[in-house]
């Protein structure tokens, strides 16, 4: 950026050593010194090289040291000493337009030569200028300049001081009516302020194109149509296998057309149980996990995203992870195909980052061990709940499901918010064959970060345990809306803060979300909740997972 900016000095354009010249530079810097809003209005207003235009003509210099399109910043080779008007342009570099629209200390606009414009002298018009008197500031006086105001930069039609004349130089035109070989020029303060409020802008604007050309490639990460970007079982010692949808966003769509593409995982890891609803510590550094994509995907489209995969065998991301976010990285070939080839980076580098949800448990559980009556919680099939009498002495074993029952080939599925998929034999995440009363299975996911939902179906068949029970069962569903954990730090208004996700205590077990089964509540308006109920879970069970 610093070299990009020393082409908006004209004594560096001009082939105009400067050791004992304080030049532009040294004024601007002085001026800044006293007062850091003396050129304000200027540098609010960049003037950027066109991006598109840089992204797709060849460096001028391919041939000299300088293959990328980058280099067009400095020079594009299209000024030619003769086509100053071609200077003002935004597709011009920064190199051609200061040197053919300003003057340096040393250097003479009277006499051509290579590195400095013909005559540029005879692009101005001479005017007396009222200025602010050196020695009485209070006070003005009038002074000579030459007003560039065609051929190049005008200053939108208003002219600029190109130099300013000394009192021999006006009696040495009023004499002889010539100013051949007559050299100025006299760079003054009055000179450099107008010289400023043209340079500064096209500095700021071609160096912040720099950075952006550096930066410009992008990649939006999102959410795959599962629903999660990976799923673990509790004893599975964590994620080994992360899925992740990456779109090109990169400006002008610049294509990522043959590269390679890695996924940069970064996270802490509690150092106590993170799945109790209280604040743990964390490990002080970040550990990573950088592996390639495992299907050999070369390029990322921009008009719709591709789902990548990576395997992250054995570097798996833990279950107590924290403050966890994935990148993934292109590298490669960023560019047009244009009707004369490739235009563009071989090396190219795209990237996108998504902070997504920490670990996060997901609980299935059959509280139909239980039942609610009378806000009650009593075992179900108990004596105490089948002889329970309704207002009219009527058991209401009779007419309500008061039996235990097990939870047969019951089916999981996540999806996103705005795409439900219904669970079934042949599209689940997670499954279990049986789930007897009492007990709960859990499998833990990545997916949305905290305040993003998503989607959990459920497809179950309940099936009667107790020989007792008269009633027939069938294959429900069940949809909910749910949402990953968070433990990360942030920082608001200057304060580092942690969040964490509390977990609500059910049955004997530390509780995020999940689908809890329950019997029918007698009355129906009964208050209690069978998940807070006193009597733990019998036991947990192990699902089968769908990577």
């Amino acid at each position: 950026m610093h070299l990009v900016e020393d082409m908006a000095v004209p004594e560096h354009t001009r082939n105009d050593a400067h050791p004992f010249s304080p030049g532009i530079e040294i004024y601007i810097e002085n001026k800044l010194r006293k007062d850091t809003n003396a050129f304000s209005g200027s540098l609010a207003a960049p003037f950027f090289f066109d991006f598109k235009t840089l992204q797709t003509t060849p460096s001028a210099f391919a041939n000299a040291g300088a293959p990328l399109p980058i280099a067009n910043l400095f020079d594009t080779d299209i000024y030619t000493g003769n086509n100053p008007d071609a200077t003002v342009a935004n597709t011009v570099g920064l190199a051609e337009y200061s040197n053919a629209n300003f003057l340096s200390t040393d250097t003479n606009p009277v006499t051509a030569s290579i590195s400095i414009p013909p005559r540029l002298v005879e692009s101005t018009t001479l005017r007396e200028i009222e200025i602010p008197n050196p020695l009485f500031p209070w006070q003005t006086i009038k002074r000579w300049y030459h007003v560039k105001d065609r051929a190049g930069e005008n200053a939108n039609g208003n002219g600029y001081k190109l130099t300013a004349a000394s009192v021999l130089y006006i009696y040495w035109q009023n004499v002889h009516g010539t100013l051949d070989g007559k050299p100025i020029p006299i760079l003054d303060e009055h000179v450099y302020d107008d010289y400023a409020t043209l340079l500064l802008p096209r500095a700021a604007g071609y160096a912040a194109t720099a950075l952006h050309y550096f930066f410009r490639g992008q990649l939006e990460l999102s959410l795959p149509a599962r629903g999660r970007y990976a799923i673990a079982a509790p004893d599975s010692g964590g994620f080994d296998n992360i899925r992740i949808k990456a779109r090109n966003l990169t400006p002008n769509n610049e294509a990522l057309s043959l590269g390679t593409v890695e996924l940069v995982v970064k996270y802490k890891t509690a150092l106590a149980d993170p799945f109790q609803g209280v604040p743990v510590p964390v490990s002080a550094d970040f550990s990573y996990i950088v592996v390639p994509e495992a299907n050999g995907i070369s390029s990322i489209p921009s008009d719709s995203p591709i789902e990548l995969a990576f395997n992250l065998g054995e570097q798996k991301i833990p279950l107590n992870a924290t403050d966890l976010t994935v990148q993934v990285v292109y590298h490669g070939q960023m560019g047009f195909q244009t009707a004369t080839g490739f235009a563009g980076e071989t090396n190219g580098v795209a990237v996108g980052l998504k902070d997504i949800s920490e670990p996060t448990p997901i609980d299935f559980m059959n509280s139909m061990d239980v039942v609610c009556v009378n806000d009650q919680i009593l075992p179900a099939g108990s004596a105490e709940a089948i002889d329970t009498l309704d207002v009219n002495d009527r058991s209401i074993a009779e007419y309500v499901d008061v039996y235990p029952h097990v939870l047969e080939n019951s089916y999981l599925k996540h999806a996103p918010q705005n795409l439900i998929s219904y669970a079934s034999a042949t599209n689940y995440d997670a499954s279990i064959a049986v789930l007897a009363a009492g007990h709960y299975a859990r499998h833990f996911i990545l997916t949305e970060p905290f305040g993003t939902p998503v989607l959990l179906n459920n497809q179950v068949r309940i099936a009667r345990l107790d020989s007792r029970d008269p009633y027939t069962h069938r294959i429900k569903t069940f949809t909910m809306s749910l949402q990953g954990m968070i433990n990360q730090v942030a920082y608001k208004d200057g304060v580092k803060t942690r969040y964490i996700s509390g977990m609500k205590d059910t049955r004997g077990i530390k509780l995020w979300t999940g689908i809890n089964w329950v019997n029918m509540k007698y009355p129906a308006n009964s208050t209690c909740n069978e998940a807070s109920s006193s009597i733990p879970f019998i036991g947990s069970e192990t699902m089968s997972l769908q990577p």
